[in-house]
């Protein structure tokens, strides 16, 4: 916007290059990941979201490496992770694959898009967060706190009746929801 073309380029070509190398490195964490060198895996899979923390397919493969070294602790945070990204960038059957996945072994677990949907609020971006409410609706429509969550969002854009509806619903799922 600056006018600076040279520089824009240069800048440019460096994040293509980054981009380059975090695939590099899930390419790499993929071979490790088939000959079952766990180990090894995780490292370049590592490798991968330093240089690109949106890089939600690499946080499903640190999810698949932990889950062969049996540490289920760490499988399901990553799968969590990878499903809060692929929610970041509207990829609802991924999300929804892999936050079936995670409810396979923690029930509690958050719903990614509801987890979006709350941070993009507090950031004001309101259109969004109605946005990722009505994806997290998709995937746990009986779920309280996404009806209360999107009353939030339509009370401060101004659609008092839309919240009031949107309440009234989280309280006709949970009567005792307070």
């Amino acid at each position: 916007a600056a006018g600076k073309y040279d520089d824009a380029i240069e800048t440019f070509e460096e994040l293509v290059s980054e981009e380059n190398q975090a695939q590099k490195y899930y390419d790499m964490g993929c071979k490790y990941l088939f000959k079952q060198k766990y180990g090894q895996a995780i490292l370049a899979f590592k490798k991968a979201v330093k240089i690109n923390e949106l890089f939600a397919e690499a946080y499903k493969g640190l999810a698949e490496a932990y889950r062969g070294r049996g540490d289920l602790e760490s499988y399901k945070a990553y799968l969590q992770k990878a499903a809060e990204t692929f929610a970041h960038f509207n990829r609802l059957e991924e999300t929804k694959e892999l936050f079936i996945e995670v409810l396979k072994y923690d029930a509690a677990s958050p719903n990614p898009f509801n987890t979006l949907g709350v941070k993009l609020r507090k950031a004001g971006d309101l259109p969004g967060a109605l946005h990722a409410y009505r994806q997290a609706l998709e995937l746990t429509p009986d779920d309280e706190n996404i009806h209360f969550n999107m009353a939030k969002a339509m009370f401060f854009m101004g659609d008092s009746v839309g919240a009031q509806d949107a309440v009234l619903k989280a309280l006709w799922i949970n009567n005792n929801f307070t």
